[in-house]
This record gives structure tokens, sequence and C-alpha cells, in this order.
């Protein structure tokens, strides 16, 4: 009886650790999905989710992406040729400064976020905040289908009490590496 007592009590325990944690999760979810809609140009929804023993998966997305991607399709389908060609050659030239654009507000996101990062207090430092950027095939010219953004617990506590730079911090956060060059490609020949 009095194990059953103690495994009872460490059931309820688990319980109230793991509801915390997801309660924290959902809180820093709002705070970073503001960061995120601060410029107001595309509204982002931020979906959280724990994984036990491992970390806080954020996931992002863009709730507007189908209706506007049909608008563009609409758009695009409607365009001359010639216009078609223009707006794809300057989107490339432009498509590592996109790249670096997308890839800084992704930070100024995190950071501005992780700024209230005390609001994760039952988080353990060695669990990761995971972001899951969930996009169309491509953001302009820049293919991302999906771009997973990490950092450690224990570094946003850090940052948010001041103890790290925003310097330090930043490079704390673990991007993927951006998209290679666009390349023309020439069609195979048809025999």
């Amino acid at each position: 009886m009095r194990k059953l007592a103690v495994a009872l009590i460490l059931v309820m325990a688990v319980g109230i650790f793991a509801s915390d944690i997801d309660k924290d999760a959902v809180m820093f979810g709002s705070v970073f999905s503001t960061a995120l809609n601060a410029s107001g140009k595309v509204p982002f929804k931020v979906s959280p989710f724990v994984v036990e023993d491992y970390g806080v998966f954020y996931f992002v997305y863009s709730p507007m992406r189908s209706h506007m991607r049909g608008k563009m399709t609409r758009r695009w389908r409607q365009m001359p040729a010639e216009k078609k060609k223009e707006i794809a050659r300057k989107l490339r030239e432009k498509k590592g400064e996109i790249a670096v654009k997308i890839r800084e507000g992704i930070k100024r996101g995190i950071m501005a976020a992780s700024r209230y990062g005390d609001v994760l207090k039952s988080v353990p430092d060695n669990y990761w905040l995971v972001f899951v950027f969930q996009s169309p095939r491509s953001i302009g010219s820049v293919s991302y289908p999906c771009m997973v953004v990490k950092v450690r617990m224990k570094d946003v506590r850090l940052f948010s009490r001041g103890k790290i730079s925003e310097e330090e911090f930043v490079k704390r956060i673990i991007l993927p590496p951006p998209p290679p060059p666009y390349e023309e490609k020439t069609p195979p020949k048809v025999r």
C-alpha cells in the first residue's frame, strides 16, 4: 500500500511539473508571437509543443499564406511574359539580400522575446527552445521549405538577466546555413 501511495504521488508530481512547463511555454509563445508580429507585415501564429527531456518547440506559421499564395498565383498568371522575366531576374539578384533579412528578422524576434525569458520558470536549463518556421516553398526567391532555429534555455536565462550581451546571445542562436545562391539551370536537351 505504501509503495502505491509513493507511486501515485510521483505520478501526480510529474503531471504538475509537465503542466507548469506547458503553461510557461504557452506564455513565452505569446511573447514570441508578439515580437514577430511587431512589424505588422505578415501575421504569424505560434504553437508551442513540449518534448519531455529535450525542449520546447514553437511552430511558427502564417495562416494567411495559402490565401496570399493563391492571390499571388492568380496575379502571376495574368501577367505578361516579359514582366514575369523581369520580376524573376530582380528577385534572383536580391536573393542573398532577402535571405539575410529573413535570418536577421528571426534573430531579432528571438532576441526580443528572450528579454522576457524569465516567464519560462519551470523549463530546465538543459532544454532547447526550438523555433520551427513553416513557410511556403519559398519566400520571395529564397527557398525555405522549413527552417529550424534553436537556442539553449540556459542562454535565454542568462540574456534575460543581463548576464550576457546581445552580441554574445546572438552568437548562441543556432541558425541553419543560408540557402545556396541561385543558379540558372538550363533544361536538358530532348532527343
